[in-house]
């Protein structure tokens, strides 16, 4: 007789890898006041559904093509996604710090949802098929576990940006959500026009993120190519000066020779000679 949804709550508190619990006392209060505040969720319409989605989680998109080589597009396309819904005045979006713990796990909605405490999922998979691009994203109401919005994409990956601006887009049309025009052009404000600095700004990303001194290193080659394809491109100069500081904290640089590099503008990568 117990509700099904406090009976989720139990049951991760009881689960046997402390991964898969609640954080804290402090998560677990809060997926029981959720309990209480949408207690007659299950019972709502579509469209009442949407408007009380108030928190979203983006869950890590799925490399479902199996090859390494593509992790760095399904991680980049998440943080994406979830930079550009931040930027929205609702719902509230779980951080990518948070919601990256998830990656490689099969997980039900419900449980990460109110592990997460967000009322609603986006979740996604990617496939990479030469120089195409097939995405798949869906919103999923945690509550109902029900799909609220959801759609297929195909794109080269040299338009990865429109595509990644495209799914934010109608996420954000399927949440109801009504922008300012100073609104929508901050949410469409793109941080470099160029296709191939982008990927690599992404491949950086995900060098960055393997926490390894290789990875950094490696990290450091991505972000100045990407600054040589565009100069401007600010945020391939935060993500070496972020680099070079994580290679002086772990050691992996004199911290003085770290801290120089972090703090100069790097200068652009040469060209490749149109004869060579």
């Amino acid at each position: 007789q117990v509700p099904a949804r406090l009976a989720d709550v139990v049951a991760h508190c009881l689960e046997k890898d402390r991964v898969h619990r609640f954080a804290s006392a402090r998560d677990l209060a809060a997926a029981l006041r959720t309990l209480l505040t949408d207690s007659a969720a299950t019972h709502t319409t579509v469209a009442r559904r949407r408007a009380r989605m108030r928190s979203l989680a983006v869950l890590p998109f799925v490399n479902t093509g199996g090859e390494a080589e593509a992790d760095y597009l399904s991680d980049g396309i998440t943080e994406s996604i979830i930079n550009s819904l931040s930027q929205l005045p609702k719902p509230r979006v779980a951080p990518r710090s948070t919601v990256f713990a998830y990656k490689g796990l099969t997980v039900n909605p419900r449980s990460v949802g109110l592990a997460l405490n967000v009322d609603s999922l986006v979740t996604g998979r990617v496939v990479q098929q030469g120089s195409l691009l097939n995405v798949q994203a869906e919103l999923v109401d945690v509550a109902t576990e029900t799909q609220v919005w959801g759609d297929q994409y195909r794109h080269p990956v040299s338009e990865l940006i429109s595509l990644q601006e495209q799914i934010a887009w109608q996420i954000s049309e399927a949440l109801r959500i009504r922008l300012s025009a100073p609104q929508k052009k901050r949410f469409r404000k793109r941080a470099t026009g160029s296709g191939d600095a982008y990927q690599q700004y992404l491949r950086g990303r995900h060098e960055w993120s393997k926490w390894r001194a290789e990875g950094f290193r490696n990290a450091v080659g991505h972000f100045e190519a990407a600054i040589g394809i565009d100069p401007k491109y600010a945020l391939a100069y935060a993500g070496l000066a972020e680099t070079y500081g994580a290679l002086g904290y772990y050691g992996h640089l004199p911290t003085d020779v770290a801290m120089t590099r972090a703090s100069a503008p790097c200068p652009p990568a040469p060209r490749r000679s149109s004869r060579s």
